[in-house]
Order: structure tokens, then sequence, then C-alpha cells
């Protein structure tokens, strides 16, 4: 838009979305000397900082699924509901901790990071680039220039 605000750094590849895919593939970029950005809307509230939720959650459930054992906090009289609080508290934890992760592996990288939705908005004329529209968490525009964009949203 009119009021957007472009980026003053130009990246060689803008990666969209911070699942396991476009985290390795920004990661790879970097180590292999690209200027990379990754723009990504993770959803789910503010502590949630990287990668889609239902993929984190998904990943935590299942972990947490083959640690937790109900038949067993079961025998010792503890009530469905509670069983099914202690997951979803674990569940949490457990996702956090690899946001976390997630977040320093790129900062460790050197690749910038940024939550918003991207759509493509066009290329530059004088050499092609490709020109992101992103909209931030906070409602703000910003313009993100890159000589080539990964699609990485998942399925």
């Amino acid at each position: 838009s009119a009021t957007a605000r472009t980026l003053k750094d130009e990246y060689d590849l803008a990666v969209l979305g911070a699942g396991v895919t476009g985290v390795t593939a920004a990661t790879k970029a970097a180590q292999l000397g690209m200027r990379v950005i990754v723009v990504d809307d993770p959803g789910g509230g503010a502590k949630i900082q990287v990668g889609g939720p239902s993929g984190l959650f998904s990943k935590a459930l299942r972990d947490v699924s083959k640690r937790l054992d109900v038949r067993t906090l079961r025998s010792m009289g503890m009530q469905d509901h509670a069983i099914w609080a202690q997951a979803r508290s674990l569940t949490t934890e457990i996702a956090l901790v690899e946001t976390q992760t997630t977040v320093r592996r790129l900062q460790r990288n050197g690749v910038m990071r940024i939550q918003g939705k991207a759509r493509f908005a066009g290329r530059r004329e004088s050499d092609g680039a490709v020109l992101l529209a992103c909209r931030m968490r906070d409602g703000s525009d910003l313009e993100v220039v890159a000589q080539r964009a990964l699609v990485a949203t998942g399925s």
C-alpha cells in the first residue's frame, strides 16, 4: 500500500512459512551465504513465535502421547478431565520449547524473521526482484524485497 514502509535491507531469499521445511531451507540458504528473511504468521497467540500452531501442537501432542500412560494414571484414580488437562499442559510446554529452539536456530544462522501475512505484490522492473506486501501482527504494512521467494506454508 501507499503507506507501507519498505525494509532497508534486501534479501537473496524470502521464505514464506517457518515450519520444518521453511526453517530448514532458510537455514541452509544462510549457511551458503545468502541473505535470508523468513515471513511467518504463526497465529496461536503471543507465546507461539514460529510455525503454524497446528503443526507444532500435533507434533507435541504425539510426543506427549508416547510419554503419558493413561492406563496407569487411571489406575491411580485420576479422572479423565485431569488427565486431559495434564496432556494439554505438557503439549503446550513442548511446543513452546520447540518454538524457542527454532528462533535461536534462525538467529544463530543470521536469518531475519518477521511475523505477519505475506502476499506477492509484483516484481521490481529494474531487476525482477520479488516484492512482498506483508501485513504485520500490529496491523502495519511492510514491503519486503528479495531476489527469490520460497513458499513453504505447508499443506
